[in-house]
């Protein structure tokens, strides 16, 4: 009985370290769960806070956006105006002035004379009288 007795007690004792292996897996593994549930929370909290950011990032960008297309479009007007100014300015040497000047006399005649003469005549002297 001694030898039914001892593999008894041999398969009795794997059992237990089976058991007892089986038991250490368990923990290890409960353990590893729970380390994975704390991961799962904090990159659960973590994606929330990156939504978050670029939720605030969208709207940062669609403000700058919407003030580089109003700037644009004022920056195209203002080259355009400079672009019509200089094509007018260059076409402006062709037109005629609108001021017509009295064609320049190369002499003064006698007339014009005279007419200046009488004009002196009338003039009072330094004495407040005409001469």
């Amino acid at each position: 009985m001694k030898n039914g007795g001892d593999a008894l007690h041999e398969t009795a004792a794997r059992g237990v370290e089976a058991i007892h292996m089986i038991v250490g897996q368990r923990d290890q593994l409960l353990t590893d769960s729970e380390r994975m549930k704390t991961e799962i929370m904090l990159l659960r909290e973590k994606n929330t806070q990156l939504d978050g950011r670029l939720s605030q990032a969208v709207a940062e960008r669609d403000h700058y956006m919407r003030f580089c297309v109003e700037l644009t479009t004022n920056l195209n007007n203002i080259q355009s105006t400079i672009n019509i100014a200089i094509d007018a300015a260059k076409h402006a040497s062709y037109r005629p002035s609108p001021i017509s000047l009295p064609p320049k006399a190369d002499a003064m005649t006698q007339a014009d004379a005279e007419a200046l003469e009488g004009l002196i005549k009338r003039l009072p002297a330094s004495d407040g009288e005409p001469n």
